[in-house]
């Protein structure tokens, strides 16, 4: 049996989320704000009145969020902001802070049925969302066109939507490029660039949105993310809210993948029409000075989290073959059911080791509504290998809710080999399989295991079960294709002659179509080549004395995609010889036979290493090596007790004793004819 190498996944898969950011029931987070002014002298007779400060950035109360404690200094007016004054203020620096607990829970807006789309009715209140802005020119054709084209032949709000915020989160390169620029860029210019920060991301998904009469808003505030893209975990950002009718503002970030919900690190702040605006603003009365303002700095903090929130969500991944040949091709199947009794949408990323290549996209977003199962797919890659060793390649799918689900790929050079148009079609397979079941098909190879230098069958045997009869039915095995055609309850046999190339396990795929039926078969059996058996590693001293002792070392390998069975290895060295036997050969065998110098000829001796073996059938084999030694320094002596020693292995060697029979028999004869 090969080496098997396990190839680790924990290098190429980031470190999990902290369990409270995606699991906790509710999470406990101290914020503060501070900001602050700077009164300069601008003149000879410098005089304030008072300065006012409008602050619109404080945690608000929704039904994922409960302030528990909010204190200011010096103390604020609280209303839609917060309002700071100071009257007939000093020269010199001033300062204010908001300290605050809030208590964020793990909840969201659940949209338990369909919302009919495109939106009859939209409420007063929401219709100020509905129009273009600065920054979200939801009237902008390139806009309008796209979102379109996203929307079109769906009747269902939530699934618009997740299309909406799945092709911009795809589509669209976060970039710190732009973070430290004066102006927000308007969602026509992410749309062209393709690229930005949280807030423009967020613009051009509300713009997508209002482009179809979809109300959205714009909405700042803190959060908190493990991803390497973002500086500190904790930072502003922005996010959107969508307004779905009989529900009300559901949540959406798009940057951070979140869609229809939001992760307990989210603290809301602010909401608004766009990006665009100011979060502090500073008014004053005076004369001979000047106002030096100071931007707002956020600081939030984790003080705790309790509970654990069920997603409601099963996940399992599976290859669609477990094992494969080098330089072939798989498919990863990762199979999401929402049991909850409301829509989710969740993006699923596959990981997995530097020897797997991923085919296209790595993340796939998807919506299930209540109750319903989907199967997503991966087509992969592995390149050549080290024939030496049987490979286990393991790959995580892990959802945008931290659920993960994981499966392996056995990898070896004797398994089958699969193109990517036979992955390509098993999607295709299964994404018809619900309009195949009129049609049964079996089929099998007549041999599970022939010479590479014979030919096999395969068979298959078709069935129509339906009430219809099917003319013209395609069954293609590669680019061979045959037609038949299946009256009501009638079966048909359709068989291809195969021939290998190249020994090992092979893996056919049959694809059986009609219209937007699409059946795909799997064929299996073993292509078998003769047994060979490698002699290696043969290693012994060049030269030995008459009182050595020394050792032959060598090693023995199945050489061939066989088995060699019946194995007998013998060793040979001047009309000595040993022997062992194996019933087969699986894996690598090391031998070390010690010998001495006594029993070699003087000058040059040939040792000989005989492997005799035998294929299923019973066919035998050989292979043959060799190592050489010289015995040298041999004294008269020495010679004299060697030639003795070749004489006694000759006189009882089964040749030398029938010689030395003929001789004995010879001379009683002419002894009985002398007398």
């Amino acid at each position: 049996m090969k080496n098997i190498l396990a190839i680790m996944l924990i290098l190429l898969v980031p470190i999990c989320y902290a369990d409270w950011f995606t699991n906790a029931e509710e999470v406990s987070i101290n914020l503060k704000i501070s900001g602050g002014f700077e009164l300069i002298k601008d003149g000879i007779n410098p005089a304030v009145s008072y300065v006012h400060v409008n602050q619109s950035f404080f945690p608000r109360e929704d039904y994922r969020q409960e302030v528990k404690r909010l204190t200011t200094n010096p103390e604020a007016e609280k209303g839609d902001n917060l309002e700071y004054e100071w009257e007939n203020p000093y020269l010199g620096k001033h300062e204010f802070l908001l300290d605050s607990d809030i208590l964020v829970k793990n909840s969201m807006k659940e949209v338990r049925k369909k919302v009919p789309f495109p939106l009859n009715e939209v409420p007063e209140e929401a219709l100020p969302f509905t129009v273009p802005s600065e920054t979200v020119d939801s009237d902008n054709e390139d806009v309008f066109l796209l979102a379109n084209s996203l929307a079109a032949g769906e009747d269902d709000l939530f699934n618009v939507v997740h299309n909406l915020a799945a092709w911009t989160k795809r589509n669209i390169q976060y970039n710190l490029s732009t973070l430290t620029a004066t102006a927000t860029e308007p969602a026509s210019w992410v749309l062209e660039n393709r690229k930005g920060v949280c807030d423009e991301i967020t613009n051009l998904f509300i713009a997508f949105a209002r482009s179809l009469g979809i109300p959205a808003k714009f909405v700042s505030g803190m959060a908190y993310t493990e991803s390497e893209l973002f500086p500190e975990k904790w930072g502003p950002h922005g996010w959107a809210e969508v307004y779905f009718p009989g529900i009300g503002w559901v949540d959406y970030d798009v940057t951070y993948g979140e869609f229809g919900y939001l992760s307990p690190g989210h603290i809301k702040l602010k909401d608004s029409i766009d990006a665009k605006g100011s979060s502090v603003g500073y008014s004053t009365l005076g004369r001979d000075v000047e106002l030096k303002t100071q931007q707002l700095v956020m600081k939030a903090e984790l003080k705790g989290h309790d509970g654990e929130k069920e997603s409601g969500i099963d996940m399992e991944a599976n290859p669609e073959k477990r094992q494969i040949g080098f330089n072939s091709y798989d498919l990863i199947t990762a199979k999401v059911t929402n049991r909850n009794d409301y829509y989710i949408s969740e993006g699923l990323r596959v990981y997995s080791t530097e020897e797997v290549k991923i085919e296209g996209e790595k993340e796939i977003d998807v919506v299930l509504s209540p109750g319903e199962s989907k199967s997503l797919f991966w087509i992969i890659s592995i390149g050549e290998l080290d024939e030496g060793y049987q490979y286990s390649l393991p790959f995580t799918i892990v959802s945008s809710r931290n659920i993960t689900a994981k499966g392996s790929i056995a990898a070896s050079s004797g398994y089958a080999v699969f193109s990517k148009g036979d992955m390509e079609l098993l999607v295709v397979s299964d994404t018809h399989k619900n309009l195949a079941a009129n049609i049964s098909a079996g089929c099998k190879a007549e041999k599970q295991e022939f010479y590479i230098s014979g030919q096999n069958r395969i068979d298959c045997i078709l069935m129509n079960r339906g009430n219809v009869m099917i003319q013209d039915i395609n069954v293609c095995l590669d680019k061979i294709c045959k037609k038949v055609s299946l009256g009501i309850s009638k079966k048909g046999n359709v068989s291809f002659d195969v021939k290998e190339d190249t020994p090992g396990k092979k893996d056919r795929l049959v694809s059986i179509s009609k219209d937007n039926i699409k059946i795909v078969e799997s064929v299996q059996y073993k292509a078998m080549d003769e047994p060979k058996i490698e002699i290696f590693n043969i290693s012994m001293p060049g030269e030995v004395g008459y009182n050595d002792d020394f050792s032959i070392e060598f090693a023995i390998k199945k050489a061939s995609f066989s088995v060699p069975s019946s194995v007998t290895v013998k060793l040979e060295q001047n009309g000595m010889s040993k022997s062992w036997k194996l019933d087969r050969l699986d894996d690598e065998r090391k031998y070390s036979i010690k010998m001495k110098g006594k029993d070699l000829r003087n000058g040059n001796n040939t040792i000989k290493i005989n492997v005799a073996y035998k294929d299923e059938s019973g066919k035998e084999f050989m292979s043959i090596g060799a190592a050489y030694v010289s015995l040298s320094g041999v004294s008269f002596i020495d010679n004299i007790k060697i030639a003795i020693k070749s004489l006694l292995r000759w006189v009882f060697s089964i040749y030398g004793i029938i010689i030395l029979a003929a001789i004995l028999i010879a001379i009683f004869i002419a002894y009985r004819r002398n007398h």
